[in-house]
């Protein structure tokens, strides 16, 4: 019976980026069907407005412009130290990422591949993952049916079930809780004992 994983994030989470690449190595190392991925959507942002914000405008609101600049650096270092790219000065806005979410909860066993896709086109390529446009492509582009992409985005306003977390990234492994954006190999660790 495949061990059941549950991530928490959400996809403006840097941190979501690299625990999520982890969580697919540490997948890689096991059998294949070893374990069964779900997603539990959290908004670090619920009150975004559906088009997003300017993100150096909202970072400097948030943090400070030179924490939010000293942050960019941590996180875009600790991608690289094991193979997690960013690319930070090229994204102009902070997207809502409701739809998003909505999308990956509606995806089933494609699951892991969209949002591999999201997370990518975000931090990487510098997307508005906001955009209905982006998130289709992305959709389609990891297999869904255009059924059931255009059944989530013209739901784009539907509430997302509440989270019972504080924080993201999050790993409910079988009976285990990860918090933290965790290795390869404590994520490979975690799925052996569960």
């Amino acid at each position: 019976m495949p061990v059941p994983v549950t991530m928490t994030l959400d996809f403006i989470c840097p941190w979501c980026h690299i625990g999520h690449a982890n969580l697919l190595t540490a997948l890689r190392r096991l059998p294949d069907g070893a374990a069964q991925v779900a997603y539990r959507p959290f908004e670090l942002n619920p009150g975004a407005p559906p088009e997003g914000m300017d993100r150096t405008a909202y970072r400097s609101a948030k943090f400070g412009a030179e924490r939010a600049r000293m942050m960019d650096a941590h996180v875009t270092a600790a991608g690289a130290a094991v193979g997690v790219p960013f690319n930070l000065g090229a994204i102009t806005r902070t997207p809502a990422t409701r739809r998003a979410h909505l999308l990956v909860q509606a995806v089933g066993a494609h699951g892991p591949a969209v949002v591999e896709r999201i997370l990518t086109a975000y931090f990487v390529e510098a997307r508005d993952i906001s955009d209905p446009a982006i998130l289709r492509d992305l959709a389609y582009a990891a297999g869904m049916e255009a059924e059931a992409v255009e059944a989530v985005l013209s739901a784009a306003d539907a509430p997302l079930p509440p989270s019972p977390v504080q924080g993201v990234p999050l790993f409910e492994i079988g009976t285990l809780v990860l918090e933290g954006a965790q290795s390869p190999e404590a994520l490979e660790s975690a799925l052996c004992r569960a």
